[in-house]
């Protein structure tokens, strides 16, 4: 589920960017760049996937008879649904201004904000939750995203750097309890539900891209 607040500070944020002209005009670079990164993500994670499956393979190449590129198929997964959300803002006709502090919850703002909530008639209404949003295949699409983002951030980044030796040490337990979690239990599952949540993202964002095209 969405977080409210998410809702909240995604149309005061916006709308106020829409008023200053943040947004900068993408070009034909960047979004063949977009495009590229989108495919070599999903290719990294399908090739993780085929390896991961062949015990063959992994003893040829890396002489064991284990390899467990869970972490990495799943990082490589939620990177093609990050490109492609920006992929699909610029073809909005909107690139990320410079020196944004976190480029990541930004895009994930702006596809609720311009997708979801603009000119819905729950635009300007105060307190909106998520339940009240119209559901639609994008809708759809931006809770795998925020699923994709969850996962990405509980295993490589957890909370944000913390100075206390405190914050730290329960950090590293959580990420322990997790790994273990994900080493006991259905490794390969979790890494084929993350690639197939890309490629179904992948799907929608395409279908919304080529409406775009023929506005």
């Amino acid at each position: 589920m969405i977080n409210n607040k998410d809702i909240e500070r995604a149309s005061t944020m916006f709308k106020q960017w829409d008023l200053e002209k943040r947004w900068k005009q993408p070009e034909d670079v960047f979004i063949n760049h977009l495009k590229e990164k989108v495919a070599d993500s999903l290719d990294v994670a399908k090739l993780l996937l085929d390896v991961m499956k062949n015990q063959e393979i992994i003893l040829k190449l890396l002489n064991k008879e284990k390899f467990n590129p869970t972490l990495w198929i799943m990082n490589s997964s939620y990177y093609s649904i990050f490109f492609d959300a920006q992929l699909l803002l610029a073809y909005d006709g909107k690139k990320l201004p410079e020196n944004i502090e976190d480029t990541h919850k930004t895009v994930f703002l702006a596809l609720l904000y311009y997708f979801i909530i603009k000119g819905s008639d729950l635009e300007g209404k105060k307190n909106v939750k998520w339940e009240d949003l119209k559901e639609s295949k994008l809708s759809k699409a931006l809770l795998m995203f925020a699923e994709a983002q969850q996962e990405t951030e509980e295993l490589f980044q957890g909370q944000r750097a913390k100075n206390s030796l405190e914050d730290f040490s329960a950090e590293l337990e959580k990420r322990r309890r997790f790994t273990y979690r994900i080493n006991e239990h259905a490794k390969e599952s979790m890494a084929l539900t993350s690639y197939q949540r890309a490629i179904s993202f992948r799907t929608i964002v395409t279908e919304y891209i080529e409406t775009l095209k023929r506005r």
